[in-house]
């Protein structure tokens, strides 16, 4: 996936959901960790949830219950092209969707200096809409312990059946000066004796309506012609 040229991407505002990746010994049919835009549609083609708003309601979802205390939280929002004046503002609040009686604790935003020493799973840091982005955010969500909320597969569709229980983090997220943002999250789980890293498989993403790349060329084409048809003019 290639970064959207400038001439179009100023259209784009949306976001990337994300998921965990399931631990060689253990198979569950729910991920440890998913992320969900409220309101969101599914992409079949790209297997990816898009939202068109600036604002939205961004769901960070741990099944506690299958695969036991989630620790250490981390948020990533990678942004394209920033403007000179950019923020991205994270709100914690709950949602009337599911039963979700707790309200997370505000996330704790990295200074550059421990973002730069942050120690991001090669899942994520290579993950092109990761990868790809002008700027990245980091942010701590702490522990992930709770099984006081239903949970259900994501991947693509609300869910209609809840087998597993726990947490919901719930974060108003509103952005300026970005064409599009991509989350990702991670976390800890402890098993068999060692500490294991839960990322996103790919199935479980979501994200902005970013051109494919054949499509970029063939934009890039046509405006680079019509460039040229307005000097011959």
């Amino acid at each position: 996936m290639r970064k959207p040229p400038p001439v179009l991407s100023r259209t784009i505002a949306a976001v990337l959901a994300v998921g965990s990746l399931a631990l060689p010994q253990a198979v569950q049919a729910i991920p440890a960790l998913q992320i969900y835009i409220d309101g969101a549609t599914w992409d079949a083609t790209r297997e990816t949830w898009v939202t068109q708003s600036r604002e939205f309601d961004l769901w960070v979802i741990g099944d506690v219950e299958d695969w036991g205390h989630i620790s250490d939280v981390k948020l990533a929002a990678s942004g394209y092209n920033p403007a000179a004046d950019h923020s991205i503002t994270l709100t914690p609040k709950q949602t009337d969707r599911l039963p979700d009686p707790s309200t997370p604790s505000g996330p704790v935003q990295l200074t550059r200096e421990q973002a730069a020493a942050l120690a991001i799973p090669t899942a994520v840091s290579q993950h092109d809409e990761f990868r790809l982005a002008d700027d990245h955010t980091f942010w701590k969500l702490g522990n992930f312990t709770s099984k006081d909320s239903p949970i259900g597969d994501f991947q693509d569709a609300f869910p209609t059946r809840f087998p597993s229980r726990g947490q919901i983090n719930v974060y108003h997220v509103s952005f300026t000066g970005y064409d599009a943002l991509h989350f990702d999250a991670w976390g800890n789980i402890v098993g068999n004796g060692r500490i294991s890293v839960v990322f996103a498989p790919n199935s479980h993403d979501a994200g902005t309506a970013i051109p494919e790349p054949g499509t970029l060329v063939l934009v890039a084409g046509g405006l680079a012609a019509a460039a040229w048809r307005r000097r011959r003019r």
